[in-house]
């Protein structure tokens, strides 16, 4: 007789979710609850299952993973005692540091299946996606859990639960502004959002207990709004400037606003550090964080608009001026050759160069004693790790340089292209079949063969990376400055430096 590991895993389910029901029980109850799933999935092989089963599988684990991060924050060694999968870690910090990157292994390989499969019911899949933003937003990383949420609507129009989170998340940037009308424009949206999304949801779009904390998450979003906002007008979409390579920009969500990490508007690039007033300065005596900013945005504009120098030219133009009399030979295999392929990879070098400059920024504010050679985006929190993972208003940082691992990586080929396009010959091809990761997976070649297609799209992925890395930057250091130079005045007055800007005239 066939085993059947579908109902096995749905009855896993059944368990995992009485468990999170009952979290809050007494002890007893809740270390039986943990002996008992671990003891199902130990008795399962996931390598005999079928890729509808492992998704399944990746997901119920992924679930369980998180209520357990959940209730052995007060329960640790208790939990532990029941617990396989806890039982190697010596304290709380470093299960959960482990377990936020299993986590989210488990949610992107059950998508990644599901991708391959069109099986499994859409609305399935989207909870998945929900799930994996859910983590992100534990890990700070606010503008990737947007981001998975509006993957939803791909799957299922107007899915009420992935709504409802992505509503919520107008608060979690609202908190992250300092323009204040920007503020309150966010949250009437989000309380527009939620309560359209919850609007005569039954328990099949929204179980009861959660829609209850929707409704809580709204009356706080209004009380934020009549205490702290009721004296400013809301954000208007008037108030986008009229600019063609703005607009592309806002289109295609990679503008440096908060309000266009949700909608395609927002075009002005004012993502901005705080005034940290004079007193900040009494013994630097510059503005070195200021200007540091600006090169990290300029850098990041100048490796945006080459793509829209790419996406702007029209197909039928002739020859560029720089591809003329530079006499190349035929190599006679279709290659994608010219002013558009070496704009992409000066675009994803340039924007790539961000992230050690950050990585740059962020040692020097947190006093790290690292040679200046030796620090890199991968490095700047060295012994400091594990605090700037799990404490940190810095932590989406750390996490976000995680995925760009060479080994592990979840975005591996970003990085992996950089440093073939930097270091090694890179030839780029109108067509070429190869998988883009495959290709690159031997780091011990001459020369690495490419579609466009495939360069273009890594390119895109790249502005986004870097783009997400330069809002997790100013959030935080606004959240570290407030917290450090504010939490304690000693009995200083504070001193604002009325930032001026630079007119166009200046940036020649």
């Amino acid at each position: 007789m066939l085993r059947d590991y579908i109902v096995e895993l749905m009855d896993i389910g059944s368990v995992v979710d009485e468990l999170d029901k009952n979290k809050s029980s007494d002890v007893d109850r809740v270390l039986k609850y943990v002996s008992t799933i671990e003891e199902k999935f130990e008795s399962i092989d996931i390598e005999q299952l079928d890729s509808i089963q492992k998704v399944v599988y990746l997901y119920t684990q992924a679930n369980y993973r998180a209520i357990l991060q959940q209730i052995s924050y007060m329960k640790f060694e208790q939990i532990q005692q029941v617990s396989k999968l806890m039982r190697e870690y010596k304290n709380y910090d470093d299960f959960v540091f482990e377990n936020f990157a299993l986590r989210i292994k488990n949610y992107r390989e059950a998508i990644s299946l599901s991708n391959k499969n069109d099986a499994l019911s859409p609305l399935y899949v989207s909870q998945i996606y929900v799930n994996l933003a859910n983590v992100y937003n534990e890990m700070g990383r606010t503008v990737e859990s947007i981001e998975e949420l509006k993957k939803v609507e791909n799957l299922v129009n107007r899915l009420p639960m992935a709504r409802a989170n992505l509503a919520i998340k107008h608060l979690s940037l609202s908190e992250k502004v300092t323009n204040r009308t920007v503020m309150r424009f966010l949250i009437e949206k989000g309380i527009s959002e939620l309560e359209d999304s919850c609007k005569n949801v039954g328990p099949d779009g929204i179980p009861f207990d959660t829609l209850g904390q929707f409704n809580k998450w709204k009356r706080y979003m209004e009380e934020v709004i009549d205490t702290s906002l009721s004296d400013v007008e809301p954000w208007s979409v008037q108030l986008d400037v009229d600019d063609d390579y703005k607009a592309w920009s806002a289109r295609r969500n990679l503008a440096l606003n908060y309000l266009n990490i949700i909608y395609d508007y927002g075009n002005v690039d004012d993502v901005q550090m705080i005034d940290m007033g004079l007193d900040y300065f009494r013994k630097e005596n510059n503005l070195e964080y200021y200007s540091w900013f600006n090169i990290i945005k300029q850098e990041y504009n100048m490796a945006r608009y080459f793509l829209y120098q790419i996406d702007t030219l029209r197909e039928e133009s002739n020859v560029h001026e720089s591809q003329r009399y530079n006499i190349l030979i035929n190599t006679l295999d279709y290659p994608a050759q010219g002013y558009r392929t070496e704009l992409l990879k000066v675009s994803l070098k340039t924007a790539f160069s961000v992230l050690d400059k950050i990585g740059l920024f962020c040692c020097n504010f947190h006093k790290q004693k690292i040679p200046t050679h030796r620090i890199d985006f991968h490095k700047w929190y060295k012994e400091i790790e594990l605090e700037v993972a799990l404490a940190s208003p810095f932590n989406a940082l750390y996490w976000l340089s995680k995925d760009l691992d060479r080994k592990a990586g979840n975005m591996k080929v970003i990085r992996l292209l950089r440093n073939c396009i930097e270091h090694r010959f890179i030839r780029v091809l109108d067509i070429y079949d190869v998988p883009i990761d495959e290709e690159l997976a031997d780091d011990n070649k001459f020369e690495y063969i490419v579609s466009y297609s495939n360069l273009l799209s890594v390119a895109y992925d790249t502005l986004r990376l870097v783009r997400n890395a330069i809002f997790y930057m100013a959030n935080g250091f606004n959240i570290e400055y407030n917290r450090v130079y504010y939490g304690d005045k000693d009995g200083r007055m504070f001193i604002p430096l009325h930032l001026d800007t630079y007119d166009d005239e200046w940036k020649n």
